[in-house]
């Protein structure tokens, strides 16, 4: 779970054009899916991590206080196929020695049906549970939620 959460707090890409936010309330994700389960493939974009709109910059617990500036999420894109298998980009924000830059980090894995929700596996690294309610998809990085909304075509 450790490396997981290195890879998440690392994750972040993309733009978040093509929703609105006052559509659906991410924070409210969670709990049993409905036994009509929604299909899971589809192009997700993170809103929020912990409730906080994108960009944040999630603290991970123990964080030394005079540690620097953690990077910034900026955007992070999920693409889930139906093949069990799973893509994602992140992007971020870190500030060196006074000046700022983005990076993009890219993450893949495979993903199982556990129970009520799900479990992705990535590659390298460790397991995450995850959630769907409706268009929410929610990784629940050891206790840090990272809500991503369907993208829909228009």
């Amino acid at each position: 779970m450790k490396q997981s959460t290195a890879v998440l707090a690392v994750l972040v890409p993309l733009a978040l054009m093509g929703f609105s936010l006052g559509h659906h309330r991410p924070e409210a994700a969670g709990g049993p899916v409905p036994q009509d389960r929604p299909a899971l493939p589809g192009t997700y974009a993170l809103v929020s991590i912990d409730g906080h709109p994108i960009p944040y910059a999630p603290i991970h617990p123990g964080r030394p206080a005079d540690a620097p500036p953690p990077p910034v999420v900026i955007g992070s894109i999920f693409t889930i196929k139906a093949d069990s298998t799973f893509q994602q980009s992140m992007s971020y924000r870190v500030t060196r020695e006074g000046t700022g830059q983005v990076l993009e980090r890219s993450f893949s894995g495979t993903y199982v049906q556990e129970g009520s929700g799900y479990v992705f596996t990535w590659v390298n690294a460790g397991r995450t549970p995850v959630t769907l309610r409706g268009d929410t998809l929610v990784l629940n990085n050891e206790g840090m939620l990272f809500a991503y909304y369907r993208q829909r075509s228009r």
